[in-house]
């Protein structure tokens, strides 16, 4: 239950701008609820339900297939192949007609130039890893199990969340101000780390106050002081855009999530996405379009308000979309990318991974680093020591 008095947000709030009108968007009146699907025997009558939205999502938007694949199933449960997909999209004259203006990869699925541009992108990179490209998928699906009642509203957030997250990553990584040294390093275009200690002290901060308020209700007040102090700090990662966020950023979000339930009181949180945000919006000139940043922040803010029992699903998916976006820039065995799974299934879905085979890519990524440097250097004792304290090593040691 969200308590204590709503701090003014007008500043994000007005300079946001959804792609769409949201009860146009959705395809429906904003009080009607969307049930969502929970099984992958999809009828027709299921398919026409979410025809409005995949229009939108595929043809106005012109999403990239694989990112509009992956957004039905984080945000409707609607899992469906390609094939599946193609097979209607020929049945539906409004998506069949815009055939002529976009170009069809060899599977006949519709791309735009967005699409081949990643395409190309992706051919010059180390290539995708068969356990985290599987993983992603599977972790999308697992949530199909049970169905959800959600609201229309909610659905546009959660949206919000994961085209920002993108757009995040694309713009770390197509500018080529960021790119990978080798499999364990990310690095500037001036050649340093960028804002990845001050990410990585900010996140140490944030679990160290949630710590201290689950330890006992005495030490509450001093956990949310030091979120306080770590809120005002949190300014220093404006000065630049930093992959680190994408790293960084969810964890946060739980470990503050996780004082508030001690707390019964959303408060905390919800001053966090309200600061935050308008510190990302106050770095743009006036009549810009917000930075992704302060999208993602804002949809969360709503989600809080609005729904606070489907904030915690939001971020989960929102920390899902961010090891996707990353991964497809630097590769899923980076080691970057295997310490957010680990960091997932520590803190989001402990029984979501067949253990051995990340346990296998963890171990060859520390073999790798010993080859390259030493068992005693910097990158091989940070990898180490991710493993050490990941789900996957007290598992496979009990």
């Amino acid at each position: 239950m969200y308590n204590g008095a709503e701090p003014s947000f007008s500043q994000i709030s007005n300079g946001m701008k959804f792609d769409c009108d949201l009860s146009s968007a959705m395809g429906r009146t904003r009080n009607d609820e969307i049930m969502t699907f929970a099984n992958s025997d999809i009828e027709d009558q299921d398919w026409e339900k979410l025809r409005h939205i995949i229009h939108r999502l595929y043809v106005k938007e012109k999403m990239k297939f694989e990112d509009f694949q992956s957004l039905m199933i984080l945000v409707y449960q609607f899992k469906a192949t390609r094939s599946q997909y193609y097979a209607h999209f020929k049945r539906w004259p409004e998506i069949r007609k815009n055939k002529t203006k976009n170009r069809e990869n060899a599977t006949g699925v519709v791309l735009d130039k967005s699409s081949s541009t990643c395409l190309r992108l992706n051919k010059k990179m180390k290539g995708s890893s068969p356990l985290s490209e599987n993983l992603f998928m599977w972790l999308c699906c697992k949530s199909l199990e049970v169905p959800r009642i959600v609201s229309p509203d909610i659905c546009l957030f959660q949206e919000t969340i994961l085209k920002s997250v993108q757009g995040i990553a694309a713009g770390l990584f197509e500018s080529k101000d960021w790119r990978t040294a080798d499999s364990f390093t990310i690095i500037a275009s001036d050649q340093t780390t960028g804002l990845s200690s001050v990410w990585q002290s900010l996140s140490d901060r944030a679990f160290g106050a949630a710590r201290l308020a689950r330890m006992s209700p005495q030490f509450l007040g001093q956990g949310v002081e030091r979120l306080q102090s770590l809120f005002r700090d949190m300014e220093c990662t404006m000065k630049s855009p930093d992959p680190s966020m994408l790293v960084k950023f969810w964890r946060i979000c739980r470990y503050i999530y996780d004082l508030c339930i001690v707390a019964n009181d959303f408060q905390t949180l919800s001053s966090f996405f309200w600061r935050y945000g308008e510190m990302a919006m106050a770095k743009l000139p006036r009549g810009t379009n917000p930075y992704p940043v302060a999208r993602v922040c804002t949809a969360l803010y709503q989600i809080l308000h609005k729904d606070p029992t489907a904030l915690m699903d939001s971020l989960r998916i929102g920390y899902l979309k961010s090891i996707h976006s990353l991964q497809v820039f630097v590769g899923g065995d980076y080691a970057t990318v295997l310490a957010m799974w680990s960091n997932y299934l520590k803190h989001w879905d402990g029984n979501a991974l067949a253990q051995t085979q990340l346990m296998e890519r963890y171990q060859h990524l520390l073999q790798a680093s010993d080859d390259c440097y030493e068992k005693t250097s910097e990158s091989s004792l940070a990898i180490l020591d991710r493993f050490t304290y990941s789900p996957i090593s007290r598992t496979t040691s009990s």
